[in-house]
């Protein structure tokens, strides 16, 4: 048993090379495409091409929100609080996640946004990423 082990293992790992090997070339020249593409480009172009439509809505939300704002983001992704708490600072910005307890406001349950809900936090914007709106809280 020993010696079949042996025999087949050197053959199994050189198939193994051999087969990656043959497609090496291929990938290496895709990734030297998609790199020279983005050579030519400025930060802001790598990021929309990045983050798509949330990047240049995380934009379009920077220039219409005032910097000390307080900002309710309606999201469940956590790549979009931390992006999104990223590219608007200094406004603070909350999330409800209900999985996870950011800044204090989750409880295990979803938020009612409710007028009440708004003025005890002093939040002065909602933002829902998904619909590309920005709504001001009276």
């Amino acid at each position: 048993m020993n010696k079949i082990l042996k025999i087949i293992s050197p053959l199994v790992f050189i198939t193994w090379l051999i087969f990656f090997c043959v497609g090496l070339p291929a990938r290496i020249q895709t990734i030297k495409q998609e790199l020279s593409i983005t050579k030519s480009m400025d930060d802001e172009q790598k990021r929309t091409l990045l983050y798509g439509d949330f990047y240049k809505f995380i934009q379009s939300c920077k220039a219409q929100i005032p910097e000390n704002a307080v900002v309710f983001l309606v999201s469940d992704s956590i790549f979009e609080y931390y992006y999104g708490s990223y590219y608007l600072y200094p406004r603070k910005v909350l999330v409800n996640e209900p999985d996870k307890k950011i800044d204090g406001l989750s409880n295990n349950k979803p938020v009612n946004l409710t007028e009440e809900f708004c003025l005890k936090n002093n939040i002065s914007y909602v933002i829902v990423p998904r619909l590309s709106k920005i709504v001001k809280v009276k």
